[in-house]
């Protein structure tokens, strides 16, 4: 018997899929709890315009991050603390800081930098988008 799965099944598939399973599995366990439907359902068909939704959604938040990484991409940014004349700063230039500076969400970012000197620093906004920014910190 032909399902459509409508939660992920632990080894037999996963949300949105059409499945082959035995009928007593399908009309005992599965449908019953709610885990899938037969093909034809309406639920099948909502299942299906949410995944279309989620998708078109995910297509315009990658559009977003290309934009933003490509913004980005080569640009270098100042900032001055506080630091003994050795070069190594008092405290450190943490993420929270670079991030509000670049304009960028914090967990984006997993450096921090303990003394002046022009640092690279690459930002990955996804696996696919990433931007490289020069961070220089200065003596203040």
């Amino acid at each position: 018997m032909k399902i459509f799965l409508l939660k992920d099944v632990k080894g037999l598939g996963r949300r949105a899929e059409i499945k082959e399973v035995n009928d007593g599995y399908a009309r005992n366990f599965l449908i019953p709890q709610k885990l899938a439907c037969l093909p034809q359902d309406a639920a099948t068909k909502e299942v299906i315009q949410e995944k279309i939704e989620h998708r078109l959604e995910e297509k315009k938040n990658q559009a977003n991050l290309l934009d933003k990484a490509m913004s980005l991409d080569g640009k270098t940014f100042k900032i001055k603390a506080k630091a003994d004349k050795h070069g190594k700063l008092y405290g450190s230039i943490t993420p929270k800081e670079i991030a509000g500076i670049v304009g960028i969400d914090e967990r984006l970012i997993e450096k921090h930098f303990k003394t002046i000197g022009e640092f690279p620093l690459e930002i990955v906004f996804s696996p696919e988008v990433k931007a490289n920014i020069t961070i220089v910190v200065t003596k203040e």
